[in-house]
């Protein structure tokens, strides 16, 4: 469980541009290779068990869903996980956001008040 509390502790703003500026796949991309790394796992797992046990059949149903439980627990834990730092990365760009709209409003009303005493009726 490490591992998912150093990536929350990871999931920053910068982080999140950095990602989306230099390493970012086409969101089909990223679902295509998903579900192309789930098959080849089956497929690794399946073989792997049937090359240490003669008995191992992939086709049994039995061994199926015992993965199948332990591959869905896995997908439950890593679901919450991932809406958690997605909630922390949110939250990251609502506070981004809030200063960058402070800074740009204080810039506004700084430059507003420089203008306003260049006009020429202020400096009657």
């Amino acid at each position: 469980m490490s591992e998912l509390k150093e990536i929350l502790e990871n999931a920053s703003l910068d982080n999140l541009i950095s990602y989306l500026i230099y390493d970012a796949e086409s969101s089909e991309n990223i679902m295509e290779n998903c579900e192309q790394k789930i098959e080849d796992s089956y497929d690794k797992m399946f073989s792997g068990l049937e090359s240490m046990y003669e008995a191992v059949d992939r086709h049994d149903d039995q061994l199926f869903s015992v993965i199948l439980d332990f591959a869905s627990t896995h997908d439950d834990v890593y679901f919450e996980a991932g809406v958690l730092i997605g909630v922390h990365l949110m939250r990251c760009l609502d506070q981004g956001y809030e200063k960058y709209s402070k800074e740009a409003l204080i810039n506004l009303l700084k430059k507003s008040s420089v203008l306003s005493d260049r006009r020429p009726e202020n400096n009657s």
